[in-house]
């Protein structure tokens, strides 16, 4: 799961240009926020009883990550973790909608 987010994260900052990607998790969900975590993204806040699990009320984390963030942290991951994929749907969307997105909602 590790691998497929930052692939995302990479994907998101190098085709789309984004300026940042956020992601939320809710607390017991504690395997999502650990991959979070793991991304290198920054606890911002919490959303308390912003959703509903098993029928109780629960608090939700939101995490950001700056493109800055994710450039300077890159020469200490593994380049097996690069996102490879090719696209042009960044430069598609930018013609089509003549502006740069800034969020990328990460689950």
């Amino acid at each position: 799961m590790t691998e497929a987010a930052h692939a995302v994260v990479d994907w998101g900052f190098k085709n789309l240009g984004l300026a940042k990607i956020f992601a939320m998790a809710d607390l017991p969900s504690q395997g999502s926020w650990r991959v979070i975590e793991k991304l290198g993204m920054t606890r911002e806040g919490v959303l308390r009883r912003e959703s509903i699990v098993k029928g109780q009320p629960v608090d939700d984390l939101y995490y950001g990550l700056l493109r800055e963030e994710w450039e300077a942290g890159r020469a200490s991951r593994p380049l097996s973790q690069s996102c490879r994929c090719k696209s042009n749907f960044g430069k598609l969307w930018r013609q089509e909608f003549d502006f740069q997105p800034v969020y990328l909602f990460v689950l």
